[in-house]
């Protein structure tokens, strides 16, 4: 029925004897020692053990062996002391070194292993599973469950199988084999020399009933297998026994990987059933018994090694709702199955991100661009355009709207310079500040909610709720961050007037611009980067980096860059308070506001900075 490839090649100088768990004792753990410790300690505790991993990075090779049959589970993302948790692979990295395995774990008496929420990177083995080996075996009984979640693995290479992730679970006498099962993972620049560059996934019984092998919402892309029997450059996925043996693809993006031989994307090994719903690949070994929903389309990645949706991806609201597994958010804690293409109905997208929109800071109905919206300082009120007016705040407040609680659009906020508080609609009052801070919010953790953060003129010092203190700048600097190295979270960065130079962390200082320009950040090129930019009010016109100088607007304008058209870049727009209206290039005129309004956008802090509104 489909091509029968079987490929256990267990790398015995890898292999000894050791126990783990999972909930009978748990660990909090903050360096790779500690890491190396609760590890070590968890193999003959003779418990179920979780290990709690606080966000860093985390150098080694860390294995765990076992025989006693306990459960094991690691979790990235946790707060110092583990008292909260941002499920954010991108805050907990652990790195191989390029020296064999990053994470090896074992058991040789059954047990459930699983994985969450961790950048796995930089391994190189001649044993399976560079990045993750993750093995429960049993000679005599039951075979546990093996569970791989929101984890992005990258960038290991193995001389055997399962480059990114070698996942099995393996009875060879009268029990059954357990589930394997990958949800929301990004696996992508592994290598493997036989089969699965990106992922290797077994659930194997030599005479009894074998487990599940399941892939969901994951985006398998830019590995390869290489030797001339290699097979299933994205994935290799095999389940058999006498009974079950089926294999489950749902949501899938398994685009762009590579084999020598067969299955670049996909090699079907042996397995009772296989069905494959709403997944993105173009060359597959072996066939669905099942199937629907699948295509070939370029997924149109953001690009530069960025793996989330572009706006206009096909894999945006094609997926299935009724996926096995599916979880309530993706990858990186963004809620999963919402209307992402606008068309009213809420699906979920194929793949391990779920597309929310590009929200601007004033995306304030989550819909992907930018609303027009005014604060009134005479009431204290919101008005933004299709919303009831919202009373929040007094008139010497500082509007600064942000997604404050990660819902994917921009709630309403005010600044209170009088008593250095913060007042978040939904939340209680947040001190963070004296009378003479610039508030500058963002996104500084990557964590996909807006943070409460201030710069502080008088010593040129940034602060970040959660975060140390950071001098970046002088009294007479304008505060102006954005995602300026595409990494997802917000970079600390000044526009210093007096040289007409940006300063951002990490970079060298970049001259753009003369001592009467306003800084206008924005993503004017749609690649995911913050781009520099100017307005210059004494000729109207905006001075982009890579783009030709556009006039667009007068000395009186304010500018209010957005993404008013939801293509996913920064539009060019200003507000003419003489008129109360918008005008944004590719629009008609909109009036909404009066003079005394102020405009409500992203740089709304730097107008008042600069003396542009009062």
């Amino acid at each position: 029925m489909k091509k029968v490839v079987w490929l256990v090649i267990l790398c015995l100088a890898c292999l000894a004897i050791g126990a783990g768990g999972a909930w009978g004792a748990e660990f909090c753990v903050s360096d790779a020692a500690g890491l190396l410790t609760a590890l070590s300690t968890a193999q003959s505790n003779g418990a179920d053990d979780l290990i709690k991993v606080v966000r860093g990075t985390y150098t080694g090779n860390f294995t765990y062996m076992s025989a006693q049959g306990y459960n094991i589970a690691l979790r990235g993302g946790y707060a110092a002391g583990c008292a909260s948790r941002v499920v954010n692979p991108a805050n907990t990295i652990l790195d191989g070194g390029s020296v064999s395995n990053v994470l090896f774990l074992y058991n040789s008496l059954g047990g459930d292993i699983s994985v969450e929420g961790f950048t796995i990177q930089n391994g190189d083995t001649m044993c399976e599973g560079a990045g993750v080996y993750a093995y429960s075996y049993s000679a005599s009984g039951t075979a546990g469950n093996v569970t791989i979640t929101n984890n992005i693995i990258t960038g290991n290479s193995t001389g055997t199988n399962g480059g990114g992730v070698y996942a099995s679970s393996v009875s060879v006498a009268s029990g059954a084999s357990g589930d394997v099962t990958l949800l929301n993972n990004t696996v992508t620049g592994n290598t493997a020399v036989y089969s699965g560059g990106g992922v290797y996934a077994s659930s194997y019984s030599v005479d009894t009933t074998s487990g599940l092998v399941t892939l969901t919402n994951n985006t398998i892309t830019g590995n390869s297998s290489t030797d001339e029997s290699g097979y299933g450059g994205g994935a290799f996925l095999t389940a058999w026994g006498t009974s079950g043996g089926i294999v489950n693809c749902y949501n899938n993006i398994i685009w762009g990987n590579t084999a020598t031989t067969s299955g670049g994307d996909i090699e079907l090994g042996v397995a009772n059933t296989a069905n494959g719903y709403n997944n993105d690949y173009t060359n597959m070994e072996g066939s669905w018994d099942n199937e629907g929903g699948n295509d070939d389309f370029d997924p149109l990645f953001v690009g530069g090694g960025d793996y989330h949706l572009r706006l206009t991806s096909p894999c945006i609201d094609t997926g299935l709702n009724s996926a096995p597994g599916l979880p309530a958010t993706d990858f990186e804690g963004d809620n999963r199955i919402i209307d992402g293409d606008g068309d009213l109905t809420a699906t979920v997208d194929m793949g391990a991100d779920e597309f929310s929109g590009y929200a601007a800071p004033c995306d304030f109905d989550g819909d992907g661009d930018s609303d027009i919206g005014v604060w009134r300082p005479s009431n204290g009120k919101w008005l933004i355009q299709g919303q009831s007016a919202v009373a929040w705040g007094v008139s010497t407040d500082c509007p600064v709207p942000g997604d404050y609680d990660g819902d994917g659009d921009a709630g309403i906020a005010v600044w209170r310079p009088s008593n250095g508080k913060w007042f978040i609609q939904g939340q209680s009052a947040v001190a963070w500040g004296v009378s003479t801070d610039i508030p500058v919010p963002g996104d500084y953790d990557g964590d996909g909610t807006t943070e409460i953060a201030v710069w502080r003129p008088s010593n040129g010092k940034w602060y970040i709720q959660g975060q140390s203190a950071v001098a970046w700048g002088v009294s007479t600097d304008i505060p102006v961050p954005g995602d300026y190295d595409g990494d997802g979270t917000t970079d600390i960065a000044v526009w210093r007037p007096s040289n007409g130079k940006w300063y951002i962390q990490g970079q060298p200082a970049i001259a753009w611009g003369v001592s009467t320009d306003i800084p206008v950040p924005g993503d004017y090129d749609g690649d995911g980067t913050t781009d520099i930019a100017v307005w210059r009010p004494s000729n109207g016109k905006w001075y982009i980096q890579g783009l030709s100088a556009i006039a667009w607007g007068v000395s009186t304008d304010i500018p209010v860059p957005g993404d008013y058209d939801g293509d996913g870049d920064t539009g060019i727009a200003v507000w003419r308070p003489s008129n109360g209206k918008w005008y944004i290039q590719g629009q008609s005129a909109i009036a909404w506001g009066v003079s005394t309004d102020w405009p409500l956008a992203q740089n709304i802090w730097i107008l008042k900075q600069t003396g542009l509104i009062p």
